[in-house]
């Protein structure tokens, strides 16, 4: 009686002992290899005299002596050379991320820009259309005043603010919303934010005001660019007080703030070509208002009346007169001055430590510290530097009666 056995092929001499840790198994011997079976031509193996279930015992040995012989033989790490890869691993991620990091900064800012240069191109049509006039409190935003409101639902290039110069400019070509809660959160949020700014409101001014149609301010980012107030005021005529214009309708500004650094011209209005050179005077710019100290800690309030006198939250006045509320804060004098604490970098600075801005040319640039600290960037040229110039923020010395270029 013969039994067919699966062969087993190892690396041993025919008829030798496989050794390892079966030393009494044997591979089968040339002498039990019959000719084919005529039935079905396979080759059939007999094992002697040796009983079925001694054959059957002897083959799962055999087996067994083939598995350990493959564990023995398969390839592995060993504890160093995991070690090793693993400090490789390290080694280029710290090499990469930084760059990577860095891409991502500058990727940023090239996005910043691009919506500076939008907002620069906006403009050039804007005048084109409207006189040279520039947009803002005394042009498009005249007829809001103190104590009325701002109506729910008008056009995307009505502003929402009477400092609101984005949406005359811009409403239609970044397809904001009529509603106009839903144009402010949008301008803010999403149709014009800069991709660094990832601040939000703390609260609302006064609370609980709900002037722009009860939106929930603690919800929405802070806005990313400000125009700069020094090129939206009229020089104040004699005898006029200050303040008379929160409830006056074609309500023109005469701003302390900007009295106290610079006197502009007589014969100065808010038109494009009376700011003087485009390309070195600033139009928008990285940052926003207002930022109060409370409790030790910087809080970001937007302020929800429909009329702003000291720019609101889409006006400044530009680092070199920083004033309360303004998104800057300095210690020392020129020519020493530098950053006190966080605040710059946080709001403004906010690309490495850079100010992105556009000119009244269209074109836009990044500005470092120094760079912006030029107190001609924000005013009209032939301003004159007031009796104050101990508060002007800058690199650069200042004397009462210089006239700005």
């Amino acid at each position: 009686m013969t039994e067919r056995l699966k062969v087993v092929v190892l690396k041993t001499t025919v008829g030798q002992p496989t050794g390892g840790s079966n030393p009494s198994c044997s591979v089968v011997k040339n002498s039990d290899v019959q000719k084919p079976n005529p039935a079905d031509g396979r080759f059939n193996f007999t094992v002697g005299t040796t009983a079925v279930k001694q054959r059957r015992m002897l083959n799962a040995k055999c087996l067994s002596s083939v598995s350990d012989f493959v564990r023995y033989k398969k390839p592995g790490f060993t504890l160093v050379e995991l070690l090793v890869v693993i400090s490789i691993i390290a080694l280029l991620l710290a090499i990469l991320i930084p760059s990577l990091n860095k891409a991502r900064l500058a990727a940023q800012s090239t996005v910043c820009r691009g919506h500076l240069k939008s907002a620069g191109q906006g403009l050039q049509i804007y005048a084109a259309s409207f006189d040279n006039w520039l947009p803002g409190p005394s042009t498009s935003g005249s007829t809001l005043t103190r104590t009325n409101t701002v109506r729910a639902e008008t056009s995307p290039v009505e502003p929402v603010q009477n400092t609101d110069w984005i949406s005359p400019i811009l409403g239609k070509e970044l397809g904001l919303p009529g509603n106009t809660a839903k144009r402010l959160v949008a301008i803010f949020e999403t149709a014009l934010r800069c991709p660094a700014n990832t601040l939000k409101f703390d609260y609302e001014y006064p609370r609980g005001g709900g002037m722009i149609n009860f939106i929930n301010v603690n919800e929405i980012k802070t806005a990313s660019y400000s125009t700069a107030q020094g090129f939206h005021v009229y020089r104040r005529p004699a005898g006029v007080a200050a303040n008379v214009e929160y409830d006056r309708p074609a309500a023109i500004i005469y701003d302390t703030y900007v009295e106290r650094m610079v006197t502009v011209p007589s014969n100065y209005s808010p038109k494009l070509y009376k700011v003087g050179r485009a390309c070195e005077k600033i139009f928008a710019m990285d940052g926003t208002r207002y930022i109060d100290v409370i409790d030790g800690q910087d809080r970001i309030s937007f302020n929800s009346f429909a009329c702003q006198l000291k720019g609101g939250n889409f006006m400044q006045y530009g680092p070199c007169t920083a004033q309360s509320g303004d998104p800057y804060l300095w210690e020392g004098t020129a020519p020493a001055i530098k950053p006190r604490g966080n605040r710059n970098k946080k709001y403004s600075y906010r690309h490495s430590g850079k100010m992105n801005a556009v000119f009244f040319d269209g074109h836009s640039s990044t500005l470092d510290m120094p760079e912006s600290l030029n107190l001609g960037l924000y005013f009209p040229s032939g301003s004159i530097v007031g009796s104050s110039p101990q508060d002007i923020k800058s690199a650069q010395i200042y004397a009462t009666g210089q006239i700005l270029p």
